[in-house]
């Protein structure tokens, strides 16, 4: 048995207090994401009109849209304009995307956005300066600077969903940062649907009990004729409808959204262990597990 083996075996003070730290650790996962992602850092994607300034707005619970805007290097930008809204003459920052610059609420503290400004796929000098983006933030040295998810937003209110230019996008690796596949106006489905229910016979109460689920299933073929064989596929997918009305939520976003940051604490978690012992790192994945 080498000395390293002996100075991390089980019973050895170094080996419980490890234990005893990631056990905290896993057991209080809402305080251990908050310390290693004080905030969630979100890439913002999608042609313009997908819905994009809705969508953060309501994420953030704005009631104002007010924003800040910052450099990469943390300076605050006086009159940022209107930095997600599809017409930018008024802006200063018209003609450059600025994808670095981060964009906060004050109403919640608990996310950074970026956004591509209408970044749209199908141009190699727009994947260059996306694919270098990514690229510097996951070399970042602590978690909570990197990009933990990136939003895909893709309007689908019309009959021509998922086009080649937005599925060109999967054809991209992402440097391991998960992407949400979110597909916004989706209310636009469930009136098609409801309006072929009306022609097939059935009546107004039956229609409208049944479009919302006639809606998916009709979708979801088409979803999964554009995924099946895409290289790099989205890691969840939702769907979003009336977000510029009070019935509109985006409760399932963020929960996916914490979801997915939560798996990269907790990789983060066994790669800081890791090095320890074999011993250490099982005794872990049991009290990850153990856990209710």
């Amino acid at each position: 048995m080498s000395r390293n083996e002996r100075h991390l075996s089980m019973q050895s003070t170094a080996s419980t207090d490890t234990i005893t730290r990631a056990f905290n650790k896993f057991s209080n996962v809402p305080k251990t994401v908050k310390e290693y992602c004080p905030r969630i850092r979100i890439l913002v994607m999608g042609k313009r009109n997908a819905g994009k300034t809705t969508l953060l707005q309501r994420m953030t619970r704005s009631s104002d849209g007010q924003f800040l805007l910052r450099t990469e290097d943390g300076k605050l930008i006086d009159d940022p304009g209107s930095i997600l809204a599809p017409a930018l003459e008024a802006s200063p920052l018209r003609g450059h995307s600025h994808i670095d610059y981060e964009i906060t609420y004050p109403s919640d503290k608990d996310y950074i956005f970026h956004d591509s400004r209408g970044m749209e796929a199908g141009s190699d000098d727009e994947f260059r300066v996306l694919k270098e983006f990514i690229k510097e933030k996951q070399e970042m040295k602590y978690l909570g600077q990197r990009l933990h998810v990136i939003w895909l937003c893709l309007p689908v209110d019309n009959d021509r969903p998922l086009g080649e230019l937005e599925m060109a996008f999967f054809e991209h690796a992402t440097a391991g940062v998960p992407v949400i596949a979110i597909f916004t106006k989706f209310e636009w489905r469930i009136t098609k649907a409801y309006d072929q229910l009306r022609d097939d016979g059935k009546n107004i109460v039956q229609s409208r009990r049944e479009a919302p689920a006639k809606a998916l299933i009709d979708f979801g073929e088409i979803q999964n004729q554009r995924f099946a064989n895409v290289p790099n596929p989205p890691a969840a997918y939702v769907f979003l409808q009336e977000m510029n009305t009070d019935s509109g939520s985006s409760e399932q976003l963020t929960q996916i959204t914490r979801q997915l940051v939560e798996n990269k604490v907790n990789q983060q978690l066994f790669s800081e262990i890791k090095h320890n012992s074999i011993k250490i790192t099982m005794a872990i994945s049991l009290v990850q597990y153990e856990i209710p």
